[in-house]
């Protein structure tokens, strides 16, 4: 039988301080809360886990060593006192070769993961999974929202290494359900034979398809729909979403791909959505016929992307956009040798149609195009400032109805003559780029800082990421 009541509080917490409140030994299965257990026969018994008696502010911890799987459900923190799940005494290493992933979290709330229980492991959590492609890495699903991760790394998954959404179901879609607060950083993610980072869904636009009749409800599993008595439910938004500071290299999928991540930049809404200082190496180099980007913006997200380092894909684009607008792209960098270096699908939702603003970044392609702009549906489109090098053409629009309104854009110049050493991957500039002091000034859309975090001159902005400093 399961048993409730309090665990040994002899682990240290480095995270936060203090004690445990809660350990976990290296056995397998789930645990769950007193008041949500796991019954997979149906018995009201529950199968194969430990029930915990789980409050706002417990503290849960991994005692080092090695798992195969460990999977919590109806983990319940609150706002301000959320469930911390932590490794201590040492490393966690999961690593197993069957289905599911090593880690999972289901139907929990307010709930953190940090791998910050030692101080001497810069990543105390580390995940290997291999064999059967739904062996995710750690997997946050089945109606889980507010959730943070930090300081994890998978070291390679036979699918995906971070999976953060639910899939559509009578249970779950957009009119019951809504994925808040998914905060993902200071992860290393490599090694993976899916995406790095799947977050969120992939068909925020079937809406508008199945409405308009060039789509049937539920037709598939994997076109984000399903029949409810016979009304069609369709799969949930994010809202807050934060991916930043993360590390993902060699993915044969998209490297970090965010979809259905809905926001405003207008204020309008409380949430927003932030995809920024993350370095992407060599993502999307498998040939899967699904790579967008190593850096795919899915359909549905609006909000912010920058300060981002993407280097190397076999992917259609280095950064990958399909969402309906309100997109601030600024300050990347995107060194790239396929079809695009930054490309911004059309994708029509009437009233949720927005803008783009592509602002301060830096682009080598050696491709045909540096940008190629295809929505032709928003309003107000915006390229200011971007260095644009290498490609056979610096940007293409589809058509003369594409709104777009472009300005101090550098297209011209080798390598050498704007960049301190491109192929140590130093794209500062150098004082005789043409680059410097040919930027507009651009700081009335909020754009103030540079990929440095330091400031932007006064007057005359320099063109890319950077700006120049003696």
């Amino acid at each position: 039988m399961a048993t409730t009541g309090p665990e040994p509080t002899a682990c240290k917490l480095v995270a936060d301080g203090g004690t445990c409140d809660f350990i976990l030994t290296t056995s397998s299965g789930f645990y769950a809360t007193s008041k949500h257990f796991y019954d997979a026969n149906g018995d009201d018994t529950p199968d194969y886990e430990k029930l915990l008696d789980i409050k706002p502010g417990s503290k849960v911890c991994l005692q080092a060593g090695a798992y195969d799987t460990l999977n919590i459900r109806g983990f319940e923190g609150s706002p301000e006192a959320p469930v911390t799940l932590v490794n201590c005494g040492g490393r966690v290493d999961f690593a197993h070769s069957h289905a599911n992933a090593a880690l999972g979290v289901l139907e929990s709330r307010y709930v953190r993961i940090v791998g910050v229980g030692a101080a001497a492991e810069p990543y105390g959590i580390t995940i290997a999974t291999s064999g059967n492609q739904g062996a995710n890495g750690l997997e946050i699903t089945d109606g889980s929202s507010d959730i943070e991760v930090a300081f994890v790394e998978v070291e390679s998954s036979a699918y995906a290494g971070i999976v953060a959404r639910t899939n559509v179901s009578c249970k779950w879609h957009r009119e019951s359900f809504v994925q808040e607060n998914t905060f993902l950083h200071h992860n290393n993610v490599h090694d993976t034979g899916g995406e790095g980072f799947y977050i969120g869904g992939s068909h925020w636009g079937a809406l508008e398809l199945v409405e308009n009749g060039n789509a049937q409800c539920g037709v598939n599993a994997g076109n984000g729909t399903i029949v409810c008595e016979n009304d069609c439910k369709f799969e949930p938004e994010l809202h807050g979403v934060r991916v930043y500071a993360n590390r993902v290299e060699s993915t044969a999928a998209d490297g970090i791909q965010v979809g259905s991540a809905w926001s405003d930049n207008d204020g309008t809404v409380d949430y927003d959505t932030e995809v920024y200082d993350n370095v992407v190496i060599a993502g999307a180099t498998g040939d899967s016929p699904y790579n967008s980007g190593a850096l795919d913006i899915n359909p549905g997200t609006s909000g912010r992307v920058y300060r981002n380092f993407v280097r190397g894909t076999d992917a259609y684009a280095g950064l990958f956009i399909a969402g309906p607008g309100n997109i601030d792209v600024y300050n990347n960098v995107i060194i790239t040798a396929t079809d695009v270096g930054l490309v911004i699908q059309d994708n029509d939702v009437g009233a949720k149609n927005g803008p783009f603003r592509i602002l301060n970044n830096t682009i080598v392609n050696d491709g045909p195009h540096g940008i190629y702009m295809y929505h032709s549906h928003s309003q107000g489109n915006l390229c200011h400032n971007n260095l644009l090098l290498r490609a056979s053409e610096a940007i293409h629009l589809l058509n003369a109805s594409v709104d777009w309104t472009a300005s101090s854009n550098v297209t011209t110049g080798s390598l050498e003559s704007h960049f301190v050493n491109a192929g140590e991957d130093d794209y500062h500039l150098v004082s005789t780029s043409s680059a410097v002091d040919a930027g507009t000034d651009v700081s009335s859309l909020g754009l103030t800082t540079d990929f440095d975090r330091l400031p932007r001159k006064v007057g005359p902005y320099d063109v890319g990421a950077f700006e120049y400093r003696p």
